[in-house]
């Protein structure tokens, strides 16, 4: 009799911390602002009409799809043409942060007064993490 009532104990225990815990997560779920889902990639299509250097890389007139290669090497951007089907170079970057969030992609040149102009900032939408791209030195 006396193991019977220690399982009843340890089973009703057993229970309340359950019941407790998935309290717990209703609240939290409730007071918690419903976070906007991030694209792993970050894919994002930039038109240009003049030829543009990015790092090392100069593209020619042309629309072409910008994606991250992993989420866990957040620093370097893949270049694709537009249609995906041919890969046109990597740069590397470095995190940059801005104030104030976009709704779109934000491509940010320098004017050198020369071309090809420099790519410098890609900021993520809704976001404000975004990549400052790396150049050789001179």
């Amino acid at each position: 009799m006396l193991v019977s009532i220690m399982e009843r104990t340890f089973t009703m225990n057993t229970l309340d911390k359950i019941l407790i815990a998935a309290a717990f997560a209703v609240i939290l779920v409730a007071v918690t602002p419903a976070a906007k889902a991030e694209p792993g990639d970050w894919a994002t299509q930039l038109t240009i009409d003049r030829p543009v250097q990015i790092g090392s890389l100069v593209l020619i007139p042309g629309s072409y799809i910008f994606r991250m290669a992993d989420i866990w090497a957040p620093n370097v951007v893949l270049i694709y043409s537009v249609d995906q089907r041919c890969y046109e170079g990597i740069v590397m970057g470095e995190r940059a942060y801005r104030s104030d969030a976009s709704e779109d992609s934000t491509f940010i040149f320098k004017e050198m007064g020369r071309a090809p102009e420099e790519l410098q900032y890609w900021y993520y939408p809704d976001s404000h993490v975004g990549i400052r791209f790396l150049y050789p030195q001179s």
